[in-house]
């Protein structure tokens, strides 16, 4: 299947609009794989009760990573090496354009990555800066489906502090719904983030040992 989406992403002749379901569909693909492999590791750290490590597997995630911030770093306009059209013929007067919509996926792509302590771990400042213009982008649509998947992660999964930001740039957000959609997602990841932490202060407590103590770290680093 990955090998199929690949070949759909890397074919210019191949529509804009199967392309950009192609690398939807390989980025819940590989995110699953690498989430499987996360709870694995983190089984591993509770069982043996000290410190393990899984290889990362082959480069299909660094591939991965590098399609979507090349896509939302051109705005839209390259996909997978190849140019994505600025409209197509059936295309209705107010809907997004192709590129509107690749920039879009990337970027929401982007954010179902971001509960993986492996890209928490390896994003650059400037990609990290790249997703953040995405929250004050002059495409409503684009900032709409961003703050929807930002609400969607962020209530499901403990994301790094420096994710949350992005929930504050729509602090002077001028749609009233979209504003209230981060502002309510910000608080409950900040809850949920103080529980956290909470949880994790009295297990501390209760432990003996430092390899202990290195586990309940580990674990927390990998919620």
């Amino acid at each position: 299947l990955q090998h199929t989406l690949h070949d759909c992403l890397a074919n210019a002749k191949v529509s804009a609009q199967v392309r950009v379901l192609s690398l939807q569909l390989l980025s819940t693909l590989l995110c699953s794989e690498e989430e499987g492999r996360q709870m694995m590791q983190r089984v591993g750290r509770e069982s043996a009760g000290r410190s393990s490590s899984l290889p990362p597997e082959g480069g299909e995630f660094e591939i991965l990573t590098q399609t979507l911030f090349e896509c939302i770093e051109s705005d839209g306009k390259m996909l997978y090496g190849h140019e994505v059209p600025t409209q197509v013929p059936s295309q209705a007067k107010d809907a997004p354009s192709p590129r509107e919509i690749a920039y879009t996926s990337a970027a929401v792509c982007l954010v179902g990555l971001m509960k993986l302590k492996r890209f928490a771990d390896t994003i650059e400042p400037t990609q990290w800066q790249d997703m953040a213009w995405v929250s004050i982008s002059p495409v409503k649509y684009a900032r709409g489906e961003f703050v929807h998947a930002l609400k969607e992660v962020t209530a499901n999964h403990n994301v790094h502090p420096r994710f949350l930001c992005y929930l504050c740039l729509f602090a002077n957000e001028g749609d009233a719904e979209l504003q209230e959609v981060a502002s309510s997602a910000l608080t409950l990841a900040i809850r949920q983030l103080r529980k956290t932490h909470d949880d994790l202060g009295v297990k501390l407590l209760r432990v003996d040992t430092q390899s202990e103590r290195e586990t309940l770290h580990a674990m927390a680093s990998l919620s």
